[in-house]
């Protein structure tokens, strides 16, 4: 029995330490999260930015927003950001925190976004990457930006 407990325990690390193996570090996904950033960030000052895509996304990235899947093209996330564009005109972005999770080859982003055409609104977005560093799914929550919490009487 022990010598069964042993043998499972020594698969399970060559197991882990295989999958690790292909994981990105998380300077890596850091570096890949202030890219998103300054990419969006491009986009809300009316830049081109269909040419620059193949070099982030997948072709099958996937994006989920608040909880539904919006897309998973990569002509979809072009016609996608080319509507937010459309409709909110120009943006900025203000980050706030990028949270790497090497283990996972996802990255945390939390930005506050600024337009116009509406008030504040603040985005999480989990961004996860293949082991060559390309977006291969977008999970993002936003809602306006509130600086009261729940329970205050403001």
């Amino acid at each position: 029995m022990k010598r069964l407990l042993k043998t499972l325990s020594m698969l399970v690390i060559c197991i882990t330490i295989s999958n690790a193996s292909w994981a990105l570090n998380a300077d890596k996904l850091k570096e890949l999260g202030e890219n998103y950033i300054q990419f969006m960030s491009s986009i809300g000052k009316g830049e081109e930015f269909a040419s620059k895509m193949p070099g982030i996304f997948h072709p099958d990235c996937e994006k989920i927003e608040n909880g539904t899947l919006l897309l998973n093209t990569f002509d979809g996330h072009v016609a996608q950001l080319q509507k937010a564009f459309d409709f909110l005109g120009c943006w900025t972005i203000e980050p706030l925190n990028i949270l790497p999770t090497a283990m996972e080859n996802k990255c945390v982003i939390y930005f506050k976004w600024y337009t116009d055409k509406l008030e504040p609104h603040a985005t999480m977005a989990i961004l996860s990457f293949n082991e060559d560093g390309f977006m291969t799914k977008i999970d993002e929550m936003w809602n306006k930006y509130q600086s009261k919490t729940l329970v205050s009487d403001e």
